[in-house]
């Protein structure tokens, strides 16, 4: 059993052994402290898991204990005796301690792949996200389940049948578009469904709504305040713990852990700390306890580009007529000039062009085709 000289100090502990540990802690004064009444598996025994906080004017104390205790079974091991350090808790919220800024914070304009856990309801959630807070436009492409909750869908209704969906909301001008992922055809257009778990109610009398703010879509606050809680290895990996507690009614509350990497990380052109993970404990007016994970795969920041993401498209909920074409002449360069600048790039630029300039959405602008000949030619 080792602990820091300067921490003993301060707590005043001078024991040698786990067993004198854990009964100073009992026994010390802290400003606050928690019980979880009920017990854990952890390692193969039932723990009892235990917080304690010290907060007063010179110092501040965490100390955190999931131990064997009097409710817990012998250890397979009889050598083992109780009171034996397990691991530490997770889950549970501090009050008190300094506020931390996290590594990375969510851009107003990004692109996210990652797999969403209920661990609860035992089903994992594939899902692709575009999120565009400058145009106002949110994709998400998932799988949705039939009798299960869908995670950001919330109580809206989706087509019965479907297990690939894709949900484009354009909130600049209200339009929803439901669209199946897989075969890529158009399902719905209508107004946006406010019981859509991106959608944020601004005006319930005048049902005036709008897109959520990205903290407020996964960490539930937009002013949700952090602190430190320490490292913690995930598949002998390390990373940054950052923990802050909800409480969205005076009976319900969520305790959200972020996990980030230790150091800088490469992920495609972008070198900083990586977003790990995304953990949630929700408790409801039964102190029930449900637990979710957001699990990062990709996340590219697209805050400094100045083009749309090329595959956000409802090209197959568009009523085309002869009139749906514009067609825009190349001058001073060729379509092969284009090409070594980047077509794609100059396709986004001018759908966003366009758009701005015409007064219709961005999404509207669908397809591009290219034309050469004696004058080169873009068609969209």
């Amino acid at each position: 059993m080792y602990m820091q000289t300067e921490l003993a100090k301060i707590v005043g502990f001078n024991g040698n052994s786990m067993a004198q540990l854990i009964s100073f802690l009992l026994k010390y004064n802290f400003t606050e402290h928690h019980f979880e009444n009920a017990t854990q598996l952890v390692g193969g025994i039932d723990a009892v898991l235990w917080l304690g906080c010290r907060n007063d004017n010179k110092t501040i104390v965490q100390v955190e204990v999931a131990y064997a205790g009097e409710k817990s079974i012998e250890s397979y091991s009889s050598s083992v005796k109780n009171p034996y350090l397990l691991s530490m808790p997770k889950g549970l919220f501090c009050s008190g301690l300094p506020e931390a800024k996290t590594p990375v914070s969510f851009p107003s304009k990004f692109e996210m792949s990652f797999d969403y856990t209920d661990v609860g309801g035992k089903i994992v959630h594939d899902i692709d996200m575009y999120y565009n807070g400058n145009e106002r436009i949110l994709s998400m492409r998932l799988n949705a389940v039939t009798d299960k909750d869908v995670p950001f869908v919330g109580n809206a209704s989706i087509p019965k049948g479907l297990t690939n969906i894709n949900i484009i909301h354009d909130f600049q001008y209200g339009f929803q578009y439901l669209l199946d992922a897989e075969n890529n055809v158009c399902m719905g257009v209508g107004a946006i469904d406010e019981k859509f778990g991106n959608v944020e109610m601004l005006n319930a009398s005048t049902k005036e709504i709008d897109l959520k703010e990205p903290a407020k879509l996964f960490l539930i606050a937009a002013d949700a305040k952090f602190y430190s809680a320490g490292r913690r290895n995930v598949d002998s990996v390390p990373f940054d713990v950052y923990v802050t507690k909800v409480n969205s009614t005076p009976t319900t509350s969520t305790v959200i852990e972020m996990l980030f990497t230790t150091e800088n990380w490469v992920a495609e052109s972008a070198v900083a700390p990586f977003l790990h993970s995304i953990i949630q404990y929700h408790k409801d007016q039964s102190n029930k306890e449900k637990k979710t994970i957001i699990r990062v795969h990709s996340f590219k920041n697209g805050s400094a580009a100045e083009t749309q993401k090329a595959s956000l498209s409802i090209y197959p909920c568009l009523k085309l007529v002869e009139d749906s074409y514009l067609y825009v002449y190349v001058k001073n360069a060729t379509l092969k000039d284009l090409e070594k600048l980047g077509i794609g790039r100059v396709r986004e630029g001018l759908r966003e062009a366009v758009a701005h300039v015409a007064g219709v959405s961005v999404l509207r602008i669908a397809n591009f085709f290219e034309f050469a000949g004696e004058i080169d030619k873009l068609e969209m």
